[in-house]
């Protein structure tokens, strides 16, 4: 967009955490309507800086974004570890009362991002006129049973164990080929070869995500939920469940008053917003048709 800048700043929640943000408009002076992305586990604001431009969102639009507490450059340790998604919920609130005030928002989230939209939008954290949910993390495809998991998580946790680290995953240790995360180099390297060191995840971290996703899978708490959804997912997504998300979808449709939809974008993989084209080029318009109605 043309005259459009990035503008990078730290706010300082009331717990002292300080998070870094990044504002993307033509005239801040003229936003009406606010479009708030939530990145995903180990994600930042430089991984996707390109993504408003391309977006070609109308003149009155900004684009905000933050590295999550424990991501980036914000405050945060251990880094990448949660005791629970009402921390991160509690968080969105306050970046969104401090940066967007009444102003409108639609929320696009990725990933873990996705999990933490629709947990803190259920929760009434955040009230977005809808939801843009790129491959939401309502389960993981893993070699480890998700009831292991879910035991191990909890009982490390009760014993003192949250802030350990199950595993670690450097940069140095993700190639390119056969990835499942995206079929750009370009946009690949983007992200492993970041500043950012990308640890892992704690036994917390897993507690505090299944958690999360038995609170936005219960039929009750689904019943109040009317924020209108849409999902994407891609049919070669190697790392979230689609089963987890078309049962989710399956249930929301059934029980809530939101409208619901979702797509499979053919030939595409976890990180729809850094694919290569042709793929990413579908996923810009159809986020561009959900948002803006054309």
């Amino acid at each position: 967009m043309e005259n459009s800048t990035w503008k990078i700043q730290t706010l300082t929640l009331p717990n002292k955490i300080k998070i870094r943000y990044g504002l993307y408009c033509q005239n801040e002076t003229a936003i009406d309507h606010y479009v708030i992305f939530l990145n995903g586990h180990g994600e930042f604001i430089e991984k996707y800086d390109y993504l408003p431009e391309d977006l070609k969102l109308p003149p009155n639009y900004a684009f905000l974004t933050w590295d999550h507490r424990g991501q980036g450059a914000s405050d945060g340790e251990p880094r990448l570890h949660i005791e629970n998604y009402d921390e991160l919920g509690k968080d969105a609130q306050y970046m969104v009362k401090t940066l967007v005030g009444n102003k409108p928002y639609t929320v696009i989230a990725h990933s873990m991002g996705g999990l933490i939209a629709l947990y803190s939008t259920m929760k009434s954290y955040l009230q977005p006129d809808k939801l843009i949910l790129s491959a939401p993390f309502f389960g993981v495809q893993h070699f480890i049973p998700e009831s292991v998991g879910r035991m191990v998580g909890n009982f490390l946790t009760r014993l003192g164990f949250g802030k350990t680290y199950f595993q670690r995953k450097l940069q140095s240790n993700m190639k390119f080929k056969n990835n499942i995360f995206t079929h750009s180099e370009e946009r690949f390297e983007k992200r492993f070869k970041s500043p950012y060191m990308i640890e892992g995840i704690t036994f917390g971290w897993i507690k505090a995500s299944f958690d999360a996703i038995d609170y936005v899978t219960d039929e009750a708490n689904l019943a109040r939920y009317k924020t209108p959804t849409k999902i994407l997912v891609g049919d070669d997504e190697r790392l979230v469940s689609i089963k987890a998300i078309k049962q989710w979808v399956e249930k929301a449709k059934k029980v809530s008053k939101a409208n619901v939809c979702f797509e499979e974008l053919a030939g595409t993989r976890h990180e729809i917003f850094a694919e290569a084209p042709p793929y990413y080029t579908r996923v810009l318009d159809l986020t561009r048709k959900c948002m803006l109605g054309t």
